[in-house]
């Protein structure tokens, strides 16, 4: 909340809401911190003449001196890495830590009237001076403040869930896949058990036991069918002759 800026006098401090301060007296009642809801915070302001009812319409000018002081070229890597990330909102106090960024810098230095001779210097201190005059500063981060609970967190909190669902589901698919895995694991090396091979280098050891294997089944196909000639060429004449003598009888019949 602005209201726990030291950058503006006079502020007091807003408590958090539920928060009953302690019964300090009628005197000490007035002077204990105030709740105020940050949706009605600009209203709060304005209700105490905080910041200028026609704040709405002087903050373009203030933001118009932001896009020149943004259009002016800076040398300070610190500074500018300020800009980078405060470009697309230059709030109050994005504008006073690029303002005092530049300060700090060689182009920062003042003449001898305690003006800037720097034309970035003296665009951001005019935008600084612009945010300070009437509390314009006030109405910008309350602004932003009413932004940020109202579209920004509840964004952030729906992307959060989402992550926090896709990490789930990631992590459902990767007990999966670590289960296939296992599995996996398991078939190849009870396949590698079965074929006989460490499985360092699947290819040639599959090479080259089929090279020292297949001389072996062939030898013993060669020695079965060496041991078995003799009844298969029994088997073989004497289907021959059953066959020839069922044609030949096949014959007489037709004739």
């Amino acid at each position: 909340c602005p209201c726990r800026s030291p950058d503006f006098p006079g502020s007091r401090q807003c408590r958090p809401l539920g928060r009953r301060p302690p019964a300090r007296g009628s005197q000490g009642a007035m002077a204990a911190d105030l709740a105020v809801q940050c949706g009605k915070l600009p209203e709060w302001l304005l209700a105490r003449r905080v910041i200028p009812e026609d704040y709405a319409r002087l903050l373009p000018a203030v933001e118009a001196k932001v896009q020149q002081a943004l259009a002016e070229t800076v040398k300070d890597q610190a500074t500018l890495k300020l800009i980078e990330e405060h470009k697309e909102a230059v709030t109050y106090f994005a504008a006073r830590d690029i303002y005092e960024a530049i300060c700090k810098s060689p182009e920062g230095s003042k003449t001898l009237l305690g003006g800037h001779s720097n034309p970035a210097a003296a665009k951001w201190k005019a935008v600084l001076d612009a945010y300070r005059r009437r509390h314009l500063g006030w109405a910008s981060e309350a602004r932003l403040l009413l932004q940020n609970t109202s579209y920004e967190i509840p964004a952030l909190k729906k992307q959060a869930a989402s992550c926090e669902q896709q990490v789930s589901e990631c992590t459902q698919r990767q007990a999966e896949l670590v289960r296939r895995e296992a599995n996996a694991k398991s078939r190849y090396e009870a396949m590698l058990r079965e074929l006989g091979i460490d499985g360092f280098d699947p290819r040639r050891e599959l090479a080259s036991f089929a090279a020292a294997e297949l001389p072996k089944v062939h030898a013993e196909l060669a020695e079965l069918l060496q041991r078995s000639g003799l009844a298969i060429a029994e088997h073989f004449d004497a289907f021959a002759r059953h066959a020839a003598s069922g044609g030949a009888s096949a014959t007489a019949e037709t004739a």
